[in-house]
Formats: C-alpha cells, sequence, structure tokens
C-alpha cells in the first residue's frame, strides 16, 4: 500500500460540495491537511489566491525553474498591416452606428 499526503481546500460556502465533505475526507484520510474557508465557494480560492496557484501546480509539476526564454520574431510589416486592418474595421463601424 502506498501512502501520500492530501491538501485538502473546502469552500464554507460551496453550493456544489458540501461543507460536511471536508469532515467526510478527513475520517476517510485522517493523514490529511483540511483547511475549512470561510465565505468561500467551489472555486473562488482559486481565483484569487496566487499561494494556492502555487501550491497546485508545484504539486502537479514540482518546483518552478524561473522563466522560460523562448525568444519571439516579430515581423513589424505584417503588425503594422494588422493594425491599419484594424482600425479600417473600427472606422466602419462607426460608420455603421451613426
Amino acid at each position: 500500500m502506498t501512502s501520500c499526503s492530501a491538501n485538502v481546500k473546502q469552500g464554507m460556502d460551496d453550493k456544489v460540495v458540501p461543507p460536511s465533505m471536508t469532515d467526510f475526507v478527513h475520517r476517510v484520510l485522517p493523514g490529511a491537511a483540511v483547511h475549512k474557508l470561510p465565505y468561500e465557494g467551489h472555486f473562488t480560492y482559486i481565483y484569487f489566491c496566487h499561494e494556492c496557484h502555487r501550491q497546485i501546480f508545484t504539486t502537479l509539476f514540482g518546483t518552478p525553474q524561473g522563466p522560460i526564454s523562448i525568444p519571439v520574431n516579430v515581423d513589424q510589416a505584417t503588425l503594422e498591416e494588422a493594425n491599419i486592418e484594424e482600425q479600417e474595421v473600427l472606422n466602419d463601424d462607426d460608420y455603421a452606428t451613426n
């Protein structure tokens, strides 16, 4: 039998998973770290917590090794053409609404 650590975060205002689920998880996995988050719903903790993102991604992918440096070459002529076309579309929309 293998073992692993579990870190469970449960929003107490969750409308999808009942908050009592944390008690069940703690009974089934007594070594799990259970965090009951007041005033949080099903996903709000994930949306607003940078440390939570860091913990999740570190658990899934390992310790970050820093930014990835990928050189990107941009063709200025193509970029300028796209800006001109976008401006033309915007101008056409102005005439359509007036």
